[in-house]
């Protein structure tokens, strides 16, 4: 359940990413400060799903890392 919701906050960031990026949201913010803002969420939830991914949904591989 917990993978579940780790990966619904990552659609949400990236979500938040686009709606900063493209949608005329009414806040005090200038439009290149929104777009760079918009950015970092898309950037921060593809890094997060992507650790998450590999973390929660790919299975595990031992590696022997012994030196003979």
């Amino acid at each position: 359940l917990l993978r579940y919701f780790l990966l619904l906050m990552t659609i949400i960031y990236i979500g938040l990413g686009i709606c900063l990026w493209v949608a005329p949201i009414a806040l005090n913010l200038t439009p290149t400060v929104r777009r760079i803002l918009g950015g970092v969420f898309v950037l921060y939830g593809i890094i997060r799903f992507v650790r998450i991914y590999r973390e929660h949904f790919q299975p595990s591989v031992k590696h022997d890392r012994t030196i003979r």
